[in-house]
């Protein structure tokens, strides 16, 4: 029997910059995924400066980010965010904050 094509939308970028809350300085090796009730996106590392892109498909998507450093938070508790994001051609853009431990 066959069974129907699934057809996923193109993904899209979030991209931003994860801070620490206190002073505003980058925080290199964050750690921030995304996922929706259908998708849960790729673990990306934010770089020296903090900034990450993750993909992630359009609609309402929950970010989680964590410290990827033992002075912050690191698990999925840290901090979280849901944002409506838009179709294809566009690009969503996000601050983090975390706060150390």
């Amino acid at each position: 029997r066959d069974l129907p094509d699934i057809v996923s939308p193109p993904s899209v970028p979030v991209t931003g910059r994860a801070v620490d809350a206190d002073t505003g300085k980058p925080i290199a090796g964050a750690q921030i995924s995304g996922s929706s009730d259908h998708f849960h996106g790729p673990i990306v590392t934010t770089d020296k400066g903090g900034s990450f892109s993750v993909r992630v498909l359009p609609g309402d998507v929950t970010i989680y980010y964590a410290g990827g450093n033992p002075m912050y938070l690191s698990d999925w508790r840290a901090d979280q965010r849901t944002i409506s994001v838009p179709g294809m051609g566009l690009t969503a853009a996000l601050s983090c904050s975390l706060r150390m431990n």
